[in-house]
C-alpha cells in the first residue's frame, strides 16, 4: 500500500510541475513582429531582421513581414537591414503583452 501511495504522489508532484511550467513558459515568452517597407510604401523582401544581444534574428518575406517567437522580457535593440537600403534600429521593451508590433520604413 506504501508503494501505491508513493506513485502516487509522485505522478501527482509531476503533473503540478508539468501544469506550472507550462504556464510560466506562456507568461515568459512573447512574439515580436512586424512590416518592412521602403520610402515609397513598397513591401521590402530579403530584409535582415536582429534583435541585438540575442543571437535571434529572421528575414522579411515578400510581404515585407517577419515574426520572432518566443522572446524573453526586457528592453531590446532591433536592427533591419538589406543590401542598398539604409539600415534602421528602434527600442523596444516587451513586458506583459503576448506580442509586439515593429514596423520599418527603410530608405
Amino acid at each position: 500500500m506504501t508503494t501505491q501511495l508513493l506513485k502516487k504522489s509522485i505522478y501527482t508532484l509531476m503533473l503540478l510541475f508539468t501544469t506550472f511550467y507550462s504556464a510560466f513558459s506562456q507568461q515568459t515568452s512573447v512574439t515580436i513582429e512586424g512590416k518592412v517597407v521602403t520610402l515609397d510604401g513598397q513591401p521590402a523582401s530579403g530584409v535582415s531582421i536582429t534583435l541585438k544581444g540575442t543571437g535571434r534574428g529572421t528575414i522579411t518575406d515578400a510581404a515585407g513581414a517577419y515574426k520572432l517567437e518566443k522572446i524573453k522580457k526586457g528592453t531590446y535593440a532591433i536592427f533591419a537591414s538589406a543590401v542598398g537600403l539604409k539600415p534602421a534600429q528602434q527600442s523596444i521593451t516587451v513586458g506583459a503583452e503576448a506580442s509586439y508590433t515593429v514596423d520599418f520604413t527603410l530608405s
